[in-house]
């Protein structure tokens, strides 16, 4: 077959999967309030207000610096065109998926020199479990712009390094990821480990890295320039995570053990929290474990990327599969949610990359036994296809979401404070209490849950029971900067 029209019919075929595997969804009804903030309230994209999307407000009533203004933009372009019709963005988001599919095929097409080993990464890739959250959930669009554009850099890397042509499209690529989403930033450090390991290179280090380098630095300073000119978001940045009341620095322990845990959900059909850290629950010889897993795995994956020269392959998929899970600890301007799903999207084509590149050398090493690692290649994609096909039911609403949610994390405070939020915008406040009472049993120390709870009360007109959560939110959240507005909000009441 000619290589361009497979090329061509590959892509094609991934976007058709995508959209027969998730374009159901765009019937589904809306999720929520974390729509509304993000499309109907918020004025960036609802009015298409210029200086909103040019300081990127991802959200209504954000001021946290992410600094998103292409994401923002393309957002803003979606409201104009499909206004408060949800099915529109939807079917965008599925398409855009397909596009990713399609990137991560033409990356390990030529990394590995393989088509069939690219287009069953790119299969998998497009139908994983663990990318129905952005591909489903509206916000996200940025996780998947920010990976279209972070997986085409790299390709012009590739490019520029061998035939020096995509020097012209690595500069915008690079810092359109970064403009798009804060994961864009960990674009030098994969594109310098690459350059590092390639021992083939025609041209310096210095010279290929150079346009991902002044992308990096035109991105830092437009984050200042929008952080400075909006003092309220500098003030704002949080210590702690206004949620669960977690200091951001320690997330970086919970970072190396979503390595060990959330890498080894890659390879198989499990479901995360959507939107929910998990990790925060574990407790001394759990956590300990974990993080030491985390570690050794991190290492393990350094060491093989690393053990030969000209290995551009292992080192770009390495450092894909690490660094999207550390991103969210080592950066605590994100929101330090180290259990969404949305964090793998990144990471899953170095994950999926690996593991072709392991089922290779297990090839080569036993020729005999390829048609039976074909076999359960296939059988991979059909399972993980099945499980996607069934998760995207729980997208159908919001009540479907944090049921199942709930199923899987009953231990999970921060899906009962959902769950009471959802009582309380309908009205039932004796619900709402047993579900706030419920996250609180959990996570005493869950200042905003007290503060509903208290809220909830006094809709009963219990006044005792409302200065009795109310009292402990405010201690808990006094002079404590990040959670300032909790304390105002305890105090009213």
């Amino acid at each position: 077959m000619n290589p361009t029209l497979q090329k061509w019919g590959i892509s094609l075929l991934l976007v058709v999967v995508s959209w027969l595997l998730f374009g159901t969804a765009q019937d589904h009804t809306r999720l929520g309030p974390p729509e509304s903030e993000l499309i109907w309230d918020n004025p960036a994209v609802a009015e298409g207000e210029v200086l909103p999307i040019l300081q990127g407000r991802w959200q209504a009533g954000e001021y946290r610096p992410q600094v998103r203004p292409l994401a923002t933009a393309f957002r803003a372009g979606e409201h104009a065109l499909f206004g408060y019709d949800r099915g529109g963005y939807q079917q965008i988001q599925v398409l855009l998926h397909g596009v990713a599919a399609i990137l991560v095929f033409f990356l390990l097409l030529r990394w590995l020199a393989s088509p069939f080993l690219a287009a069953l990464g790119g299969l998998l890739f497009v139908v994983h479990p663990a990318a129905t959250h952005s591909v489903l959930y509206l916000g996200g669009l940025s996780e998947i712009l920010a990976t279209i554009l972070f997986l085409g850099a790299l390709l012009a890397l590739t490019t520029y390094d061998e035939r020096n042509r995509g020097a012209g499209l690595l500069f915008p690529l690079a810092l359109g990821a970064m403009l798009t989403k804060e994961t864009g930033f960990l674009l030098p450090l994969v594109a310098l480990g690459i350059l590092v390991a390639d021992r083939s290179r025609p041209l310096s280090i210095a010279r290929r890295f150079r346009p991902v380098g002044l992308a990096l630095l035109a991105a830092i300073l437009y984050r200042i320039l929008v952080i400075v000119t909006t003092t309220e978001a500098y003030r704002r940045i949080p210590a702690v995570d206004p949620t669960s009341g977690e200091p951001h620095l320690s997330l970086l322990l919970e970072g190396l053990g979503g390595i060990a845990v959330q890498g080894s959900l890659v390879f198989l059909p499990l479901r995360l929290s959507h939107d929910h850290s998990w990790l925060l629950l574990l407790e001394g010889a759990e956590r300990v474990a974990y993080v030491a897993a985390g570690v050794l795995l991190s290492a393990f994956l350094l060491f093989v990327a690393y053990r030969r020269g000209g290995e551009r392959a292992r080192t770009g998929l390495a450092l894909l599969a690490i660094l999207p899970l550390l991103a969210p600890a080592l950066a605590p301007w994100i929101d330090g949610s180290l259990g969404s799903e949305r964090h793998l999207y990144l990471a899953l084509p170095g994950f999926i990359g690996l593991l072709l590149l392991l089922g290779r050398a297990i090839a080569r090493r036993w020729p005999a036994r390829r048609s039976m690692l074909v076999g359960i290649g296939v059988g991979i994609v059909l399972l993980f296809g099945v499980k996607s096909s069934d998760r995207v039911d729980e997208f159908a609403s919001i009540d479907t979401l944090l049921a199942a949610d709930r199923e899987t994390y009953p231990e999970n405070p921060q899906i009962h404070f959902e769950i009471g939020n959802r009582y309380m915008r309908g009205g039932d406040f004796e619900s709402a209490v047993q579900a706030y009472r419920r996250a609180l049993a959990l996570h005493p120390r869950f200042a905003l849950a007290g503060v509903n709870l208290g809220v909830a009360y006094i809709a009963l007109e219990e006044w005792g029971l409302a200065l009795r959560a109310l009292d402990p939110a405010a201690r808990l959240s006094k002079h404590v900067r990040s959670l300032r507005l909790v304390d105002a909000r305890a105090h009213y009441h």
